[in-house]
Formats: C-alpha cells, structure tokens, sequence
C-alpha cells in the first residue's frame, strides 16, 4: 500500500519540478513572437513614412516601397546612376519641378543601390536617365535621356493634361 502512494507522489513532484522550466520556455516563445509582430508593425510604419506623398523627390530602394507609392495620382519615376553625366545634369531640374508641382509624386530609383534590380527589371530600363510617367499605377511614358527643364516640364504637362501653371 505504501508503493502505491509513492509514486503518485513522485509523480506530482516531478511534474512541480519541470514545470517552471516549461513555463519559462512559453513565456519565452510569446515573447519572442511579440518582439517579431512589434517589428513587423515598425517596419510597415516606416515603409508608410517613407513613402508618404510629399513635396520633393522620394528616394526608393524596393519594389514595395513603390507599389505603396503608385496607386493613386500621378508620379514620375527617374531611373539613374550615380556615375550617369545625364542623370546628374537631370537631377536639380527633377527636385525643381518636384517642388513647382506638388501634386506629383517623383521618385527616384539608383541603379547602384541594392534591392533596385528588381524595378529596373519590371519597368524594362535600359539607359540612364530613364523617366516612366505613371498615372494611378498604370504607365502612361516612358522617356530615355535627359531634357531641358523647359522640355521636361512641357512634357509633364502634355503627359498629365496640365493646362494651367501651379
């Protein structure tokens, strides 16, 4: 009769035993799987951040961060590198016409930054500049090489039926 009662007894010993050390255990894995949902909701906050609609040109550097940004309005997209003589000449007369129209998203996309190829790829750019106009997510032009920045704005207009200067 004693043997008997031992072994429950062990068995609830046992079981008081290991039971912290399993307790731990989940209490670590929840951690962890909120640490990974918390950086997961930080990520999507900052990818909103950057490609919040704005003044200016947005630097893009992947695929999704541009999608976000096409799907509504018009955008223009400069495709460069930074060793371009074009791209280079074409760069203060893009931030100029960003600023002259707010209402267009420009975005520019670096050859040489990681994770770009990917838009190179899809947009079929092969020379530098290249300038895809995009009207709520759906290519309207696209425009290989440099303008003047008279050339380049009559384009914008003529390309988004703008009729009267902002």
């Amino acid at each position: 009769m004693l043997h008997k009662t031992y072994i429950p007894l062990s068995v609830l010993l046992l079981t008081l035993i290991a039971l912290p050390g399993c307790w731990n255990a989940c209490e670590r894995k929840q951690e962890e799987a909120r640490t990974e949902t918390a950086q997961e909701h930080a990520t999507q906050k900052e990818m909103k951040a950057e490609t919040k609609k704005s003044a200016g040109v947005q630097e893009v550097k992947s695929l999704d961060q541009l999608n976000a940004i096409l799907k509504e309005g018009y955008t223009i997209v400069d495709f460069w590198a930074p060793w371009c003589g074009p791209c280079k000449r074409m760069k203060p007369i893009v931030h100029a016409l960003a600023e002259k129209y707010p209402d267009i998203t420009f975005v520019m996309v670096n050859n040489d930054e990681s994770g770009t190829s990917e838009i190179f790829q899809k947009y079929g750019v092969n020379a530098f500049p290249t300038f895809v106009f995009i009207d709520a997510g759906k290519v309207v032009k696209t425009q290989e090489g440099g303008a003047s920045e008279s050339d380049f704005e009559a384009m914008i207009k003529d390309i988004f039926n703008i009729t009267v200067q902002p």
